[in-house]
């Protein structure tokens, strides 16, 4: 039995001989297989933690939040154990103000518990409309008629006098902002236009020394008092 331990000794001796002998000829090899095994095992503890850290094959299924509001969005996502993320608004006149429009990823996707669903709302804002055209210095017909077309129905048209026998727009604005070539109004805002026109001429009875040749007397009148001169 001893001779046998000792022939075990001796065997394990002659192996780290050798190898100590192969690592002085060849270290270069040596250090590249450790390097190597050191790698494979750091990628493999990697790839355990990544599984643990990913909750690795557990899913959620994304429920469909489309018209929806926010809040309702919102506890329904996170009965799944999602979260939400508003990234773009569009308008829409027959959807209300803040109702989900669309969702990314769509109804029945699986991902990742505490995954993000991306949502696109319905603006809170009435939709924004551009001018291109110009409103003042045109006929009052135009101007609303302009207007009409780009989807205003608000338009005020306040009459203003002047000498000039067209009537066309002197001003227009909303919410006292003058409106411009470029100006972006929403859709659901007041215009107010102000439209010159020559002032009435009104008859009545003959009063001496101010009759016409046909015996009736001509009165102008304006915005102030017609009796303010007497």
């Amino acid at each position: 039995m001893e001779n046998q331990n000792e022939a075990t000794t001796k065997s394990k001796k002659n192996i780290i001989e050798r190898y100590k002998d192969s690592y002085r000829k060849h270290p270069i090899i040596f250090n590249l297989v450790y390097i190597i095994l050191t790698g494979c095992t750091i990628l493999w503890l990697a790839l355990i933690f990544l599984d643990f850290w990913t909750n690795h094959g557990e899913i959620s299924t994304v429920p469909d939040v489309k018209g929806m509001t926010i809040e309702q969005a919102s506890e329904t996502l996170a009965t799944s154990n999602l979260n939400m993320q508003i990234v773009d608004t569009v308008y829409s006149e027959s959807a209300t103000p803040g109702q989900i429009m669309d969702q990314q990823p769509k109804a029945g996707a699986c991902v990742k518990p505490d995954g993000i669903v991306y949502l696109t709302i319905n603006s809170f804002n009435s939709e924004p409309i551009r001018i291109y055209a110009p409103i003042i210095g045109t006929s009052e017909l135009e101007a609303s008629s302009n207007l009409k077309n780009y989807g205003f129905k608000n338009i005020v048209v306040r009459y203003v006098d002047t000498e000039y026998k067209d009537k066309l727009v002197l001003s227009a604005t909303f919410n006292g902002i003058p409106i411009e070539v470029g100006s972006i109004i929403p859709k659901n805002a007041t215009i107010t236009l102000e439209v010159g026109r020559v002032p009435e001429i009104e008859i009545i009875d003959e009063i001496p020394g101010m009759s016409d040749s046909n015996g009736d007397v001509i009165v102008e009148t304006t915005t102030d008092n017609m009796f303010d001169s007497f």
